[in-house]
């Protein structure tokens, strides 16, 4: 019997004992969150939740240089597009995880796509 979660497909469609890659985002999940401190402490700040399936964010601080970390998800079984408020002054972004534009769409809004039941971890650059 496989003794790791990351072995088993989490989605009802699949039969035990399926690899699902579960594993590997949450490998990934440990190594983001040990090389970026906003990660696991820090301001946080909540950016858009609604009470149906579809987008929820949030955006983490750096507790020392005071960069902004957007996480993006996407609880829909269809995929999401539109833009996501951030700080005025984070104005680059690279993909920690997803895909994340280079730069803001305008100031304080980043315009993000999410894929069904996906998700981005987005890191600005030092404040502006």
């Amino acid at each position: 019997m496989p003794g790791h979660v990351d072995e088993f497909q989490v989605r009802g469609d699949v039969g035990i004992g399926q690899r699902s890659g579960l594993g590997d985002v949450a490998a990934r999940g440990i190594f983001e969150r040990r090389a970026h401190p906003a990660l696991t402490r820090g301001r946080q700040q909540l950016r858009f939740a609604g009470d149906k399936p579809g987008l929820f964010a949030v955006s983490r601080f750096d507790p020392v240089a005071g960069n902004e970390y957007l996480i993006a998800f996407n609880s829909s079984p269809q995929p999401w597009t539109g833009n996501i408020e951030v700080e005025t002054g984070s104005a680059a972004f690279t993909a920690l995880a997803g895909t994340c534009p280079a730069g803001a769409a305008a100031p304080g809004s980043i315009a993000l796509s999410l894929p069904a039941f996906g998700y981005a971890v987005c890191a600005a650059g030092k404040p502006q």
